[in-house]
């Protein structure tokens, strides 16, 4: 990791940190198509009763926003959620990031054709938190 990606990191874990015990802080996942990044990055993470058949799905179209905080929270809750990472670097190049994207779309798309009982991850209802 270059001095650049750390530092990204760090500043992303620090704002994280710093408003996670705010009374006005974002507090909802539906926050994640706010128009600001930094509600975005914050929402990603947030609301465990949402089902994964609703979250996967925007976490992975977040995994294509313009801002590498909101990009880094997004894969950081799918890894959470599912366990799964498909070689996805937030601060990649866009080449890279797209073949990532489309790993975790067929992946996902493997999810909901399979049947029921054999799915990785349940199409409703949370994963267990890893």
């Amino acid at each position: 990791m270059d001095r650049r990606q750390l530092r990204l990191v760090l500043v992303t874990m620090t704002s994280l940190t710093l408003c996670s015990g705010c009374r006005t802080g974002v507090r909802h996942f539906a926050e994640l198509n706010d128009p600001a990044p930094f509600v975005r990055a914050r929402a990603a993470g947030l609301d465990d009763s949402v089902s994964d058949a609703q979250a996967i799905p925007a976490l992975i179209e977040h995994l294509e926003d313009v801002d590498p905080v909101v990009r880094l929270s997004s894969h950081e809750a799918l890894r959470q959620r599912t366990g799964q990472d498909f070689g996805f670097v937030p601060y990649g190049t866009p080449e890279e990031r797209s073949a990532a994207v489309a790993r975790w779309r067929a992946w996902w798309a493997s999810q909901m054709a399979a049947p029921a009982d054999r799915r990785r991850v349940p199409a409703v209802g949370n994963a267990p938190r890893r």
